[in-house]
């Protein structure tokens, strides 16, 4: 991995306590890291749900970063939120170079990284929402058990951490529903695509029409 991971700053909408970010046409969008969420250390991977400021943790681009602060929320406010248009999504392992199966929320932007990518685009990785992945190695949404906290770390500077054993993604809430709502273009040589570009990237990937996807891609980073 050797891309530079740039971010602009950006105004923090969660607060402690809040339980989530609102998105499109005011829908609450859940978002942070499942406790069982599995995080590179130098002592091998860890829970979230076991880490504590001043834990050092593998990032995408500047090696391991010590954690400055962690929020813990609800994941969803109450009951009636975990709906099936909240479901966390499943992702098998291998399907995002992870060697241990994960669940994350539907907004969590993650780095997505093929060989016809780079076709497409010039650059193997770019940055997209996890739930355009629907369907992509047998991901998909799974219905949640109960109420579950979530997750948020905090770094001097915004990370891409590891996860799983080789996933990539945005550790900051604010800036994965930025990339949702295709607000932000926050990494450098590695795109950041809304859900409906990324989407429709995926499509353009599974049929093999590289010409359109690429010219897809150019459209939204211009």
């Amino acid at each position: 991995m050797t891309k530079q991971i740039r971010h602009r700053a950006v105004g923090k909408a969660i607060i402690p306590g809040a339980a989530m970010l609102t998105g499109f046409g005011g829908e609450a969008l859940p978002l942070g890291l499942q406790g069982r969420t599995p995080v590179q250390t130098p002592y091998g991977d860890l829970p979230v749900s076991e880490l504590t400021p001043g834990t050092l943790v593998e990032t995408f681009e500047d090696g391991y970063k010590e954690i400055r602060a962690i929020i813990q929320r609800r994941a969803w406010a109450s009951p009636s939120e975990r709906c099936m248009e909240h479901w966390p999504f499943e992702i098998p392992a291998g399907a995002l170079g992870n060697c241990e199966p994960l669940q994350l929320m539907q907004h969590q932007a993650v780095i997505y990284e093929s060989d016809l990518v780079e076709k497409m685009t010039g650059d193997p990785f770019v940055l997209l929402p996890a739930k355009a992945l629907d369907g992509y190695g047998g991901i998909k949404p799974v219905e949640p058990v109960g109420d579950q906290l979530v997750y948020e770390l905090i770094f001097d500077h915004p990370q891409a951490i590891c996860v799983g054993g080789g996933t990539y993604l945005l550790a900051d809430d604010a800036l994965s529903f930025e990339v949702a709502l295709g607000h932000q273009k926050i990494v450098d040589n590695c795109k950041a695509l809304s859900w409906e570009k990324a989407r429709l990237l995926m499509k353009h990937i599974e049929a093999g029409t590289f010409a359109e996807g690429r010219a897809m891609v150019a459209a939204e980073v211009d």
